[in-house]
C-alpha cells in the first residue's frame, strides 16, 4: 500500500481516535484507505491536526487548531491542547513526539530507571 500522492507519511495525514474512528485530512478520506471506519476529517487549513496522540481517553492536539480542538470536543472527546509549533518547523507532529508501549498483567513492575525519571508508576506527578 502506497501513501496517496503528497503524503509523506501515513501518520501526518490520520490518526487512530478509537477503535472505530480515524482523525483524517480530506486527502486521505478521498483515498479510501479507511472506508472500513469512521473518518472525522480536519477542516481545510488545520490538516497538521490530523497528527494527534491518543493517551488512554484523552486526545492530545495541537493547541492551534481551535476548530478542530473544538469539533472533537462536541463529539464527546476529552483533548488536551499542546503546544507544536516548534516540531512543525521540521515537518513533524505530535506523534513524532510520542513513544508508545503496552503493558498488560504479564508484564510486570517497572524498571527502576522508569521510577527515577517521574512521580509514582513513571509519570509526572
Amino acid at each position: 500500500m502506497n501513501t496517496p500522492e503528497g503524503v509523506l507519511h501515513f501518520k501526518t495525514e490520520c490518526s487512530l481516535l478509537d477503535e472505530e474512528t480515524i482523525l483524517v485530512t480530506s486527502r486521505m478520506a478521498q483515498s479510501g484507505f479507511f472506508h472500513e471506519f469512521r473518518n472525522i476529517v480536519v477542516p481545510d487549513g488545520e490538516e497538521p491536526a490530523a497528527n494527534i496522540v491518543r493517551i488512554n481517553e484523552s486526545v492530545l492536539v495541537g493547541a492551534k487548531y481551535q476548530r478542530t480542538i473544538e469539533m472533537l470536543a462536541k463529539q464527546g472527546y476529552s483533548i488536551v491542547p499542546v503546544k507544536t509549533e516548534e516540531i512543525e518547523k521540521i515537518d513533524a507532529g505530535l506523534s513524532c513526539m510520542s513513544l508508545r508501549w503496552f503493558r498488560n498483567e504479564r508484564s510486570g513492575p517497572l524498571p527502576d530507571s522508569l521510577h527515577s525519571a517521574g512521580g509514582e508508576n513513571g509519570t509526572d506527578s
